[in-house]
């Protein structure tokens, strides 16, 4: 299954738009409807049952953090270096 992803930027200019593969999941085991645009372009789209930082989530580690080398499941967690708390 495939579904079309369209964004823009804050001022609704430089619409984009890509198709995304959806990975197989099993319809008795989801949650909710999660799109993940990566530092590298990609696009990821899957139908999990956790949230991101769960142990079954599809996206861990380095891969899915906001920026180069950072797991969003730990800065969720612990916070974001120089963050105010």
């Amino acid at each position: 299954m495939k579904v079309k992803v369209g964004w823009t930027d804050d001022y609704d200019e430089n619409y984009q738009e890509r198709v995304v593969e959806i990975p197989k999941y099993d319809a008795k085991r989801t949650g909710q409807f999660s799109v993940h645009f990566l530092r590298n372009g990609e696009i990821k789209v899957f139908v999990p049952l956790g949230g991101l930082g769960g142990p079954d989530y599809p996206l861990k580690g380095p891969e899915a953090g906001l920026y180069a080398g950072e797991d969003p499941a730990e800065v969720w967690k612990n916070g974001r270096k120089g963050d105010q708390k």
